[in-house]
């Protein structure tokens, strides 16, 4: 049975007009909408290995890399490829795709990246907030300026530590286009059990700043945490990669 990292590319390797760099480790929504079509609810269940398949090939047919090699430069923990638990499935098990041309499908994207007149710098935002988090006086400003009310204690308690990093993670993915899994707040060392895939109260909380129908108590906190994240990637991007 075929793997990720024994599949074969689907797109041509090194013959792109984008650059590596321009590849966000999370592919947005309307670059979703590209390779699928607006029917993304058929997919729902396998969006989240598609995103990092889909990606993976995109930085795979700017570098002529393997997949190994465009996982690491992507950030992408080894785990993901290997671990049984968390392995990314290559497109060829992954029953919802069967009976799809998705060679075309990838390079309809690939055209899409190519024709994007500002095209964003993503490796350098990933290397440049490796190590971000909300400060503990930034996170107080955005409560007070938001009139975020912490919950009273019930069933599921949050803690403002929690609280505080799961904004930290939400932030950090909207600034450099990533999975929220994988930002610094949820992994070691500042996080020291590490969450790269957690299942506890983290999921409800992330659930609740990343929703698109979100509760009246989340909903300016959440309008908060996107304006810091427009903050961070205010910084000007390499100007060698604007060029075509």
């Amino acid at each position: 049975m075929p793997d990720l990292l024994n599949s074969r590319s689907l797109l041509p390797l090194g013959r792109r007009d984008y650059r590596a760099e321009n590849i966000p480790q999370e592919i947005p929504a309307a670059w979703l909408d590209v390779l699928l079509g607006r029917d993304r609810a058929a997919y729902a269940q396998i969006l989240r290995s598609l995103r990092r398949l889909t990606a993976i090939q995109l930085v795979q047919a700017a570098e002529t890399s393997t997949t190994r090699e465009a996982a690491r430069f992507l950030g992408i923990p080894s785990a993901w490829l290997t671990d049984p638990a968390k392995r990314i499935l290559p497109f060829g098990r992954l029953p919802q795709l069967r009976g799809q041309d998705l060679t075309q499908a990838l390079e309809r994207l690939a055209q899409h990246v190519e024709n994007d007149p500002h095209p964003i710098d993503y490796h350098e935002r990933r290397r440049r907030l490796a190590t971000w988090h909300l400060q503990a006086a930034d996170w107080e400003t955005i409560k007070e300026e938001s009139g975020f009310v912490p919950r009273r204690p019930g069933k599921y308690p949050v803690t403002d530590e929690l609280l505080r990093d799961c904004a930290s993670a939400v932030v950090w993915a909207q600034a450099t286009g990533s999975e929220w899994r994988l930002a610094p707040a949820m992994r070691p060392p500042l996080s020291p059990l590490g969450r790269p895939d957690p299942i506890g109260p983290e999921h409800r909380v992330i659930k609740a700043l990343t929703t698109h129908a979100p509760t009246q108590r989340y909903r300016q906190l959440i309008k908060a945490l996107a304006a810091h994240a427009d903050t961070l990637t205010q910084t000007p991007e390499s100007p060698e990669l604007h060029a075509r």
